[in-house]
């Protein structure tokens, strides 16, 4: 009988690091989040960037996701990351984000779940003692800007808290 082999033990599963061509502005809704990607995306493309296909958009919150902007319904200021394939090491519109060990969650439901998601995220990363090493990535992995058409409780949302 062969002997079992464990499997590597990782505490946290990594996310990839990505070129992206970013745009910051204020939003009061995931509606209007939706909108501004729609409208980032399209710029990206205009600019002559080709998106990277094997990478989701994410967003960056300036309170880091403490939402407290969110729960006021003041606009807060958010970051759209849009991954693209680099053509080159230094161009000026984009940033580059690194590969990241991260404490993460995976959601679905539809935009009225976000701020929960965000405050049981939080609650959870709190009860085992994790902060945030970097901003927390929010991945919209299937929702309208996928092209998909999606019943609004099938999109599916990652957070990603560096550690």
């Amino acid at each position: 009988m062969a002997a079992s082999r464990r499997p590597a033990s990782r505490p946290f599963p990594a996310s990839s690091g990505a070129a992206c061509f970013c745009r910051e502005t204020e939003l009061a809704s995931p509606e209007e989040a939706e909108r501004f990607f729609f409208k980032v995306c399209e710029q990206c493309i205009r600019e002559g960037f080709r998106l990277n296909g094997t990478e989701p958009l994410f967003d960056l919150s300036s309170d880091n996701w403490q939402m407290s902007s969110m729960r006021s319904g003041a606009p807060a200021k958010t970051t759209a990351c849009i991954p693209v394939e680099a053509r080159g090491k230094n161009d000026p519109r984009l940033r580059t984000f690194p590969a990241i060990h991260a404490f993460s969650g995976v959601a679905y439901g539809n935009y009225s779940f976000i701020g929960e998601l965000f405050r049981r995220f939080r609650q959870e990363a709190d009860a085992r003692g994790i902060r945030p090493a970097g901003p927390i990535r929010f991945y919209g992995l299937t929702a309208p800007y996928t092209g998909n058409h999606l019943a609004p409780e099938q999109y599916c949302y990652r957070m990603a808290a560096p550690v």
